[in-house]
């Protein structure tokens, strides 16, 4: 392909002559790459739509296939420049004189992403549309100069505009809205005063998929998670002043809460009771986390002296943290027979019904992937996440049903 041919087919969103193999490794090698654990086997653009300006920024649609069979879409702005212009860390692959990279460490292909958003525009192609969903207040957008990347970001890529506003691009795509965006809209509309101002979002509908390909909000200068205003208050020797935040955080925490309940007849928001199921999953996930949480932390360690930050010098030494942790053994102990109760009240109840076996038997599709924990004195165990294949959560049920997965499973 020649020069011109290399530029006009870009233009285009035709992307055939991308190495699929350096596509693969550059993807590997991203912050925002959400499954480092498994080895890509194959990484490919299924759709490519040109967003305007010269060189052009193309949004392309990323399909990576594991090993395992199963897949990931991911959102990948890239833009296009002259070999000449030299290589780095973002550059994907060079064909014939031009060099494709990631354009969200370009400024100006950051700052047309944003002018595109500022000015509610609709890119449309035969297989699909971008649309840019700019609110009230994101004008600023449209004359911003400086843009930087948070460096902290690592499932997706957070840009701040003339420190004023945050657009977050989503890299792994879901379909339908993001609960992120879902979640703010829902709350601006109702006068929520503790949350960033939503600015805008963008998405993508067509062929492939419909979901969120991002949003903005308002800039919030210094703002830290709890767990780092936390640490920062210990270390400081400041746990008084830290109490009293924490104080109002579970005040703002609790009105919020209150606020998500408040519309019936919304059925995304709307409060619903729990079933045995649900509250039975939900402790089996708590106790999943305790017993993690545990594992990462063994006994065998090395004798230390934690500071507790209350300003009193008082410290945790190694026998007092192993008589709580094995306080923590001993409720996880508890928590288990309780979940396994309650497995065993659910499973009665469905009991009742003749078709009992056939309505907690899972597809052959609904299997595959899956990952089950038997461990002994286990009566329950929970599926374990981390699949990206269905988990049938009355799995373990038809098993037990059939005989299968009692207390001497292995």
């Amino acid at each position: 392909m020649s020069t011109n041919g290399v530029l006009s087919a870009f233009a285009d969103g035709e992307l055939g002559f991308v190495d699929e193999t350096a596509l693969a490794a550059w993807v590997a090698q991203r912050r925002w790459y959400a499954t480092k654990g498994r080895g890509i086997a194959q990484a490919s653009v299924v759709q490519a739509l040109p967003l305007g300006g010269e060189p052009p920024l193309v949004l392309a649609l990323v399909q990576l296939r594991f090993h395992s069979g199963t897949w990931d879409l991911y959102n990948v702005l890239v833009g296009l420049r002259p070999a000449a212009d030299g290589l780095d860390e973002e550059s994907i692959c060079e064909a014939d004189g031009w060099v494709v990279y990631g354009a969200l460490a370009d400024p100006v292909q950051c700052r047309r992403l944003a002018r595109l958003l500022s000015a509610s525009a609709v890119v449309e192609r035969p297989s699909g549309r971008v649309e840019f969903h700019g609110l009230q207040g994101s004008a600023p957008l449209a004359a911003s100069t400086r843009v930087r990347a948070l460096s902290g970001e690592q499932s997706n890529t957070s840009l701040v505009y003339d420190e004023q506003v945050v657009l977050k691009v989503f890299r792994r795509l879901a379909a339908g809205t993001n609960p992120e965006l879902e979640m703010l809209r829902f709350l601006s509309e109702r006068g929520c005063e503790n949350i960033p101002e939503l600015l805008g979002w963008f998405e993508h509908r067509g062929e492939r998929i419909d979901a969120t390909l991002g949003i903005a909000v308002r800039h919030v200068a210094e703002a830290r998670d709890g767990w780092r205003l936390a640490l920062d208050a210990l270390v400081a020797g400041e746990g008084e002043t830290l109490m009293a935040s924490l104080t109002e955080l579970g005040a703002v925490t609790g009105r919020m809460h209150t606020l998500l309940a408040s519309d019936p007849e919304d059925p995304d928001f709307a409060p619903e009771e729990p079933s045995s199921e649900t509250t039975a999953l939900l402790a089996a996930t708590i106790d999943e986390h305790l017993e993690r949480t545990i594992d990462e932390h063994p006994d065998a360690v090395e004798a230390e002296e934690v500071a507790l930050g209350n300003g009193g010098g008082a410290t945790l030494h190694l026998a007092e943290r192993n008589a709580r942790d094995a306080r923590r053994r001993d409720q996880c102990a508890d928590a288990r027979a309780r979940i396994a109760a309650r497995h065993d009240a659910a499973l009665l109840e469905r009991a009742h019904h003749a078709d009992v076996r056939e309505s907690l038997q899972p597809s052959a599709a609904e299997y595959e992937g899956c990952t089950l924990r038997y461990e002994p004195g286990h009566r329950q165990p929970p599926p374990l996440r981390g699949t990206t294949q269905p988990i049938h959560r009355n799995r373990v049920w038809a098993d037990r049903a059939n005989g299968v997965g009692g207390d001497s499973a292995s």
